[in-house]
């Protein structure tokens, strides 16, 4: 293991790479060059044609984040989006395709297997059947991953590097994404939801500006006006709160998913760090497992002491604070694999093919496959 530093593993908290090789290719995600299949256990789904609890649908998209189409499927439904269940979050810089699922109950109308019911230049949402398994982390399995790259002499390169990964692992790091590439704050949002701080949470979210948004963004936080049209619709839903002097209800704005997601984007960086620490005792194990941080899980706690204490918390103020937020913890292995990489040519186009189990990152991979050349 080497020490590496990306511009943005200090603020994720990754610190290690397997090797110094990189590709001499510049990478960039999109949903031209980065592909991405959820697969889901079939034989638990159970699919069939005839109604059933879960209507099941699988959304094809393009250049759009999951909550995104779950909020356009909700208004076409006229449903909360808390309504609209998916398995993971897929990133917007993709062309992905994932699981949808509705409770039947709150569909009025028959649809009928293979009926596509919204398609946009954005994404395709299709009917493949229905479900009376409810839509839990049991159902996935993982993600098979496509990256493709232009330069088709990198072939013999590429399938070297990808033999000492996948012979070597990785360490398990949550990536880049889990804490926002042009807004890469998503863990303290979470930081201040979990210590209860409201006013740093509303600076954070609504008025801290990052050098990667776009100008008009940029313009809008400086200003302090925000359109319910425009992407920045909780921040905007917030100014309405803060002119009323009405902050109480700031936190109530958000879905509770996306409370959660920042809260365990808050989790993912103490993890992070604390993987850190392992790895400087231990090395890299196939066998490690570390405890994402809650209320009943302290398996290797004492990788956490430091990195706590700089978030000046204790573990018990810690573990207290996220049970009071329903969030118990859970154990996650120190090392990642890569199941079947391979690499070939085809269509003039440099392939690189692997699959993940669920909860690992591809931006993991792709920051040791082109490390400084890699922009999230």
């Amino acid at each position: 293991m080497i020490e590496y530093c990306h511009p943005l593993d200090r603020v994720c908290g990754l610190k290690y790479c397997l090797t110094k090789k990189y590709l001499n290719y510049q990478f960039k995600p999109s949903p031209e060059n980065f592909i991405v299949e959820e697969e889901v256990d079939r034989s638990l789904l159970q699919l069939r044609s005839e109604r059933a609890r879960y209507l099941v649908l699988l959304v094809n998209k393009k250049g759009v984040d999951t909550l995104y189409v779950a909020r356009e499927l909700a208004d076409k439904f006229n449903v909360s989006v808390g309504s609209i269940k998916f398995l993971g979050l897929k990133d917007r810089d993709s062309h992905s395709t994932q699981f949808f699922f509705i409770n039947d109950s709150v569909i009025d109308i028959d649809l009928k297997v293979g009926e596509v019911i919204a398609e946009s230049n954005k994404y395709r949402v299709k009917v493949v059947g229905y479900t009376d398994f409810r839509p839990t982390q049991e159902l996935l399995i993982g993600n098979k991953f496509k990256v493709l790259i232009d330069d088709v002499s990198l072939l013999n390169e590429v399938r070297q590097l990808l033999s000492e990964l996948t012979s070597k692992g990785l360490p398990a790091y949550y990536g880049y994404q889990r804490f926002g590439t042009i807004r890469y704050n998503t863990h303290l949002l979470g930081k201040y939801l979990v210590r209860g701080d409201l006013s740093s949470f509303i600076n954070e979210l609504a008025f801290s500006i990052y050098p990667r948004e776009s100008l008009e963004s940029m313009s809008s936080r400086v200003e302090r006006e925000f359109s319910l049209k425009s992407r920045l619709v909780y921040e905007a839903k917030l100014m309405r709160l803060v002119k009323r002097r009405d902050l109480s209800k700031a936190t109530k704005l958000l879905e509770r998913r996306v409370k959660r997601l920042f809260i365990e984007a808050y989790l993912a960086f103490l993890y992070n760090n604390a993987l850190n620490k392992y790895i400087s005792v231990h090395g890299l194990t196939s066998d490690g497992e570390i405890c994402v941080m809650g209320a009943l899980c302290t398996n290797g706690v004492e990788y956490y002491e430091d990195v706590v204490a700089i978030e000046s918390l204790n573990i018990h103020e810690l573990a207290k604070a996220l049970g009071s937020l329903g969030i118990r913890g859970w154990l996650r292995r120190v090392q990642m694999k890569l199941l079947e990489p391979k690499a070939y040519v085809e269509g003039g186009k440099l392939v690189v093919e692997f699959r993940l189990t669920k909860g690992m990152y591809a931006s993991v991979v792709l920051r040791e496959l082109f490390k400084h050349n890699y922009t999230p």
